[in-house]
C-alpha cells in the first residue's frame, strides 16, 4: 500500500474501518466517503485524509486527484507522527 499515490475508500458501509486505519498507517493520502460513526472517529487529522460527503463519483474523483497533486510528503509524515502520538496518549489516559 505504501507504493500507492493515494488510497481511495469508496464504500458506503464499513463495520469497523480497519482498511482506513491500515491506509493511515501506510502514510499515503487517503480519500474516503463519509460513513456514519466510522470516518469521523478515524479520520480526525485533515492533513492525512479527506472525507467526501457527497454522492457524485466525478466529484469524488476530483477530490482524489487533488489529494495526490497537493500531497506534501514531509508534511504528511509529520501529521502522521502527530496522529499516532495523539492516539497513543489517548490510549494511555484511558487506563
Amino acid at each position: 500500500m505504501r507504493s500507492a499515490d493515494c488510497f481511495l475508500f469508496c464504500s458506503r458501509q464499513e463495520g469497523f474501518g480497519t482498511a482506513l486505519i491500515e491506509a493511515l498507517a501506510s502514510g499515503v493520502p487517503l480519500v474516503a466517503r463519509h460513513i456514519l460513526h466510522v470516518t469521523e472517529d478515524i479520520l480526525i487529522e485533515p492533513t492525512l485524509s479527506q472525507t467526501y460527503w457527497g454522492e457524485s463519483p466525478e466529484e469524488f474523483g476530483r477530490l482524489a486527484v487533488a489529494a495526490v497533486v497537493q500531497s506534501d510528503t514531509k508534511e504528511h509524515i509529520l501529521a502522521l507522527k502527530r496522529y499516532v502520538e495523539d492516539i497513543h496518549a489517548s490510549m494511555h489516559f484511558r487506563r
